[in-house]
């Protein structure tokens, strides 16, 4: 056989295989993974279109992430510095928090407070019991209740009183969204749908090739699942939405 006619055979095969290679590789990127599950005292559903099936890694940021702001995590980050006056801040996840809570604090002339840890607990919203509510208690609990009372002094978090407390819960699920739309947007995905909690990121399409469409459920206080109902379904493109409320727990 000819040198020449052998290289044509040769370019005409690799170009098959490359061809072949890239329908399979388009098939793969094509597929849709689904995960569901617990964290940070709720559910979450996320989806996401990728060749990796990355669950595992997802469980794993959100692992992370109630280590560092679980109130409910005795050993978390945040529970260690409730526990102590004076705190080393060597974490930015934890710094990202203080200081979007910091500028929502801010926008919303204080209505929007982490410190109110003390009166959530007494109400028993929180992550201790249950307190006899009486107003003495609650003007003595005030006294401890201040984004002012939280500063920043050479890389440490230091609180005014040591019966200052945080609780994140208010921008944890919303934060925890964000974290891991970024993990997916890091790993070059750019369909993908992420709620924690009622707390929604969606970007791109779904797998029908559709924008998200997302259902906001009726406020019926029955809390069982038969009682269920869609009172809207919002369309949802590159943007967060909250749809989450409190009339199941309370």
């Amino acid at each position: 056989m000819r040198p020449f006619l052998l290289i044509l055979i040769l370019l005409a095969f690799v170009s098959c295989n490359s061809k072949k290679e890239k329908q399979t590789n388009e098939t793969q990127v094509k597929k849709y993974h689904f995960h569901n599950g617990f964290a940070e005292g709720t559910t979450f559903s996320i989806s996401y279109e990728s060749v990796e099936d990355y669950n595992n890694d997802i469980d794993s940021v959100i692992a992370s992430f109630e280590k560092i702001l679980s109130t409910y995590d005795s050993l978390s980050l945040i529970s260690a510095y409730n526990n102590n006056q004076r705190w080393m801040v060597n974490n930015k996840i934890f710094m990202n928090f203080f200081e979007k809570s910091k500028e929502i604090h801010d926008l919303t002339e204080g209505a929007f407070d982490i410190t109110i840890a003390p009166l959530v607990n007494a109400w028993g919203f929180g992550f201790r019991n249950k307190d006899t509510i009486s107003e003495h208690l609650i003007d003595s609990l005030l006294q401890y209740i201040g984004f002012e009372k939280l500063r920043i002094r050479n890389d440490s978090l230091i609180k005014s009183n040591p019966h200052v407390m945080m609780d994140g819960n208010a921008i944890a699920k919303g934060f925890s969204v964000d974290i891991v739309g970024n993990f997916l947007e890091s790993h070059g995905i750019i369909n993908y749908m992420v709620e924690i909690g009622g707390e929604v990121v969606a970007k791109g399409v779904n797998k029908d090739n559709n924008t998200w469409r997302i259902g906001i459920d009726k406020p019926i206080e029955d809390q069982g699942a038969a009682q269920r109902e869609i009172q809207a379904i919002v369309a949802l493109k590159d943007k967060a939405l909250a749809t989450s409320g409190n009339y199941r727990k309370f």
